[in-house]
């Protein structure tokens, strides 16, 4: 923090007390020791004040600045130099003689530093070296000079006023004067207000000089009380040092007033006058002092001999780089084949370079200097806009443009011109010239057009790859929800065995086709860039188990364990796109399925690195398949391959699953590989990268189920699986034992009720070592002390046997693997509510919905026959009134004329289609203010149909083919987003319970999602 600079009245007060001070100290302590040391003591101190204001002054500055005050203080220090000595010698009282050398020269010796001051300029035309050797100069004829002329001095007290022109007098005069003509020559700059400074100081020097000589020729009796005003050069000197501060006028360089020409004239007068002068003085005094004269003559031709030399030395070499330069500007000129230009500001003179001519054919010779030639070429369309633009650049602080233009060639065509240009400015900012070069770019101008015509074309052609392949998903599919849907209500009619199997083929090979036809569409939008993905808050472990469940019923049938494992540090809500992500993992999980006969297929999910906003989630699929040989890692990925051909025909496929694969993980920012070894198992494993989402509590379980402290126990015969229940019960508070084996349950509970305290709840795997899950669960029962509540946990190749055992041993709740978390959860809150013996409470499924509670009048928009017939067999089946339109017109009209309750709409028919429909059903209910929901069912599954039917007013979207299942469900969403709401009724207490609980866990199970 610095100090404040103190105000001019405070610093006058100040000198005033120093005067008074002095003053009183010689009249009261008399000229004798005592008062010789006081008055010395304070004239250094003073002095130490002038060079400390200084040296703050060069701190507070920097550059010149810095340089000024630190010549400034050194002034100063040899003045403290010659006080220091004849305060000794007085004090003492030693006799020293007026032209003894010491102290007295380091008075005159003080002008040196103060000299160079005046060289000191910021002008970039000046150089260093020469600055410095003018300061030289200066400074040997100011020492020689003062020297020389104190030898000369007459006697003291000599009343002959010519002679009183001292030593110190005339060189502060000669100082002043130069000070003064640096600061009237300059304009406000970085010096000018220094300048000032010193011309100030010189005049109070001056004055003082001259009368304190005076006085001592004429009144000597005073003279030595006189000399006390020696002080007051000092106190201006700390006032100038203390008051300086660096300001905004000071930010641009000095600008001299009289050109480089004049000032080396004026300087080179200024010293021819100081060689005569030392001649003169030389040759009127003594003959001693004559010697002094020639030699400082020596010294000055010594001086301008040294500097002509070189002056000429870096005139040589200044001719030498710039032959340099024009030797490399023709070798640019000729290597870059642009037209290199220059131009002059001040008279608006261009020249150019030979290329002018072998680019646009004009000859040199030939063209004016003007630069309106060069305007005229312009086109005029772009001619106004260009000369904006560089006038622009030259007047603002910019040094560079780049602007093309079509320039006129001397055959009268035009051609495509890149012109760059850069402002060349002066010390001070002020532009000079403009230089730069014409690039010709009409080749890639032509380049650029090839370009993006073939863009275009590129582009027509991915979209009528894109409309071909829409047509084509639209055509299959269409057909295909007639093979699927006949088969799936055929399934429900009565058939024998043959008829089952055969039917059953059927849909195997109808549902493998179906597959083709997804895998190829979506390895087409990869491929054309159209898959992109949604941020959305996502259960990581939701999806894992959504994905597990798609391959669950086959992995079953084959006798495979099925199992997942989520680590406790993966957070249970992340932003990411989950439907991209299943679809990796189905990918995997179905290739693991396909490819293993017996064992088992884990998938793990664990941390990879985390970061505040970030997680990268590492996903693993393994399995006790036949392998991969290691030479066929890398071709895995690649579209249409497998393994080997052996595989393909063994095990089919169209190679593309793990291509869409490797794309959707790019996507993800991820990446994909594989670790496997022939007859080894397979270990799939890719990275995705996700946002925190929003701060949920991962431990949260529903709502009324207290797991802290609450006793569970686990028995499961896979160490995976049952690692995995234990963490995540752990992490919610609930204490957990694990077990593998029926007897271990059995121990385990009866050494609980020994030890008082009993479980609470028991997850029981149906199939146990040694054992079932519901004979243990029997066992249980018959064993005396309280029986915890049983949740059994099932497989899904013969569940519908599974839950009747249920119901007939009194199960509390079950699931089937695997299962969600969430699901998890709702079945032991719903063991924990005390579920009558017999009564199955089933977790609740996304999978699957109830019917509407009343039927519905459904208007169903289908143009294919076969599709139309399916659709009103399976509407029917769910209970509803069907209504039947061939195209969108009549779908339009007939919500016009009779009451609907559900549209369903197909999106390709004709006379109009259904996006067309939609939003003249829309308009129609506008002015009615009515809205019938509607649904689009359609085989329109190309990247952004779906959000077009949203944007055409369409409540839902379902592709075909057509699932009943999916349909009934869609119906349910689309009709409960449009009912109003209702207050819930309830039958009996138990029912409020069990409702309640619904309703909660709806809302956990919501939120996890």
């Amino acid at each position: 923090m610095s100090l404040s600079a103190p105000s001019r009245n405070q610093f006058i007060g100040f000198a005033v007390l120093i005067l008074v001070v002095q003053r009183a100290g010689f009249i009261i302590l008399g000229p004798g020791q005592t008062g010789t040391l006081f008055i010395a003591a304070l004239g250094i101190t003073i002095n130490l004040l002038a060079i400390g204001s200084s040296l703050a002054a060069a701190k507070r500055g920097r550059g010149v600045f810095r340089i000024f005050w630190l010549l400034f203080s050194s002034a100063f220090v040899l003045h403290l130099v010659a006080d220091t000595g004849w305060a000794y010698y007085r004090y003492f009282g030693i006799a020293v003689p007026e032209t003894a050398l010491f102290p007295s020269l380091f008075y005159r010796l003080y002008a040196a530093p103060m000299a160079i001051t005046l060289f000191l300029s910021d002008d970039v035309r000046t150089s260093r070296l020469e600055t410095f050797l003018d300061g030289c100069i200066v400074v040997g004829l100011v020492g020689l000079g003062m020297y020389q002329i104190q030898l000369a001095e007459l006697n003291a007290h000599d009343p002959n006023i010519g002679q009183l022109i001292t030593t110190t007098t005339v060189v502060n005069v000669i100082l002043l004067l130069a000070a003064l003509a640096r600061f009237v020559f300059s304009t406000p700059g970085m010096l000018r207000g220094l300048y000032g400074r010193l011309a100030i100081f010189f005049a109070a020097y001056s004055l003082i000089a001259f009368a304190t000589s005076y006085v001592d020729a004429y009144f000597p009796t005073v003279d030595q009380s006189f000399d006390l005003f020696w002080i007051v050069p000092y106190l201006v000197a700390s006032a100038l040092a203390i008051t300086w501060r660096p300001d905004t006028s000071e930010d641009k360089p000095a600008e001299p007033r009289i050109s480089r020409r004049a000032a080396l004239l004026c300087f080179n007068l200024s010293m021819a006058a100081m060689v005569l002068s030392s001649a003169v003085l030389g040759l009127r005094v003594v003959d001693a002092s004559r010697i002094v004269g020639l030699v400082a003559v020596a010294v000055v031709l010594f001086s301008y001999a040294v500097r002509c030399a070189l002056m000429q030395d870096s005139q040589e070499k200044y001719v030498a780089a710039l032959q340099e330069s024009n030797t490399r500007y023709k070798c640019v000129s000729l290597a870059t084949n642009d037209v290199l230009w220059d131009r002059s500001l001040a008279n608006d003179s261009v020249t150019w370079n030979e290329n002018l001519y072998s680019l646009f054919d004009y000859q040199l010779e030939d063209l004016p200097t003007d630069r309106g030639w060069w305007i005229s070429k312009i086109h005029p369309d772009d001619r106004e806009h260009i000369l904006g633009s560089i006038q622009a650049a030259i007047e603002s602080e910019n040094s560079a443009w780049s602007v093309e233009y079509r320039f006129k060639k001397a055959g009268g065509s035009y051609a495509f011109v890149l012109d760059r240009g850069y402002v060349v400015r002066d010390a001070h900012g002020r532009p000079l010239r403009t230089i730069g070069s014409m690039q010709d770019l009409s080749v890639r101008k032509q380049a650029e057009l090839e370009i993006q015509r073939a863009q275009k074309a590129a582009e027509a052609a991915a979209q009528a790859k894109t409309d071909f392949l829409s047509n084509m998903s639209h055509e299959i599919r269409t057909p295909l929800n007639g093979i699927l849907g006949t088969l799936e209500l055929a399934a429900q009619t009565q058939m024998d065995p043959q008829q089952e199997e055969l039917l059953a083929l059927a849909g195997e090979s109808a549902s493998a086709l179906l597959s083709v036809v997804n895998d190829v569409l979506d390895f087409s939008k990869v491929e054309m860039g159209k898959m992109e993905l949604e941020k959305k808050a996502m259960d990581i472990s939701d999806t894992v188990a959504e994905a597990t469940r798609t391959v669950m019923a086959r992995a079953h049938q084959k006798g495979l364990e099925l199992l997942y494992y989520v680590a406790a540090d993966v957070p249970a809500l992340v932003v990411g796109d989950s439907v991209r992500l299943k679809q990796v993992l189905m990918n995997l999980l179905g290739n693991a399925v396909k490819f293993t006969e017996q064992g088992e297929i884990v998938l793990r999910v664990e941390v990879e690195a985390c970061s505040a906003s970030l997680i990268d989630l590492r996903f693993a699929v393994s399995d006790t398949g036949i392998g991969i040989p290691p030479e066929q890692h890398r071709v895995i990925f690649q579209p249409f391959s497998q393994a080997d051909t052996s595989v393909t025909r063994r095990f089919g496929g169209t190679g593309l699953g793990l291509a869409i694969c490797s794309k959707i993980v790019d996507l993800l920012k991820g990446r994909i590989w594989v670790e496997s070894g022939h007859g080894k198992g397979s270990t799939f494993f890719f990275t995705a990268k996700f946002d925190l989402g929003p701060s949920i509590a991962a431990n949260a379980g529903p709502a009324g189920v207290e797991l802290s402290g609450l006793r569970i126990l686990v028995a499961d015969a896979h160490t995976i699986s049952r690692a995995f229940l234990q963490e995540l019960l752990t992490s919610r508070g609930a204490e957990v034992t694990g077990v593998g084996t029926a007897g271990q349950c059995i121990e385990c509970l009866n050494r609980a009720i020994s030890e008082a305290r009993p479980y609470k709840v028991l997850l029981a795997d149906q199939h146990l070592k040694g054992t079932d899950g519901f004979a243990m669960v029997e066992q249980v029962k018959q064993s005396h002390g309280p029986s915890p509540r049983v949740v059994m946990m099932l497989r899904s190749d013969d569940h519908q046997n599974a839950v009747a055992q249920c119901r007939k041993a009194g199960i509390a709740s079950h699931l089937i693997k695997p299962f969600k978390r969430s699901e998890l959860l709702f079945a032991i809150a719903r063991a924990l509510t005390g579920a009558t013996a017999g009564r199955v409470v089933t977790a609740p499924s996304t999978d699957v919905t109830k019917s509407p509670s009343r039927p519905l009048t459904v208007l169903l928009a289908e143009d294919n026959l076969v599709n139309r017939k399916l659709a009103v067999r399976m509407l029917e089946k769910l209970g509803h009134h069907v209504k039947v339109a061939e195209n969108g017109l009549q779908a339009l009209e007939t919500v016009k004329s009779v009451p609907i309750d559900l549209v369903l709409m197909d999106g390709h028919m004709p006379e109009m289609d259904g996006l067309v429909a939609a939003r003249a059903i829309r308009a129609w209910e506008a002015d009615r203010g009515t809205h019938i929901p509607i649904i689009a069912m359609t085989a329109m599954v190309m990247e952004g149909d779906e959000e077009a039917c949203r944007q055409a007013g369409m409540n839902g979207y379902i592709a075909k083919p057509i699932d009943m299942k999916v349909l009934e469900k869609a119906i349910r969403m689309v009709m409960d987003e449009s009912a109003p709401p209702a207050q819930p009724r309830w039958e009996n207490e138990e029912s409020k319970v069990v409702g309640s609980d619904l309703r909660r866990d709806d809302k956990i199970d919501s939120a996890m999602r």
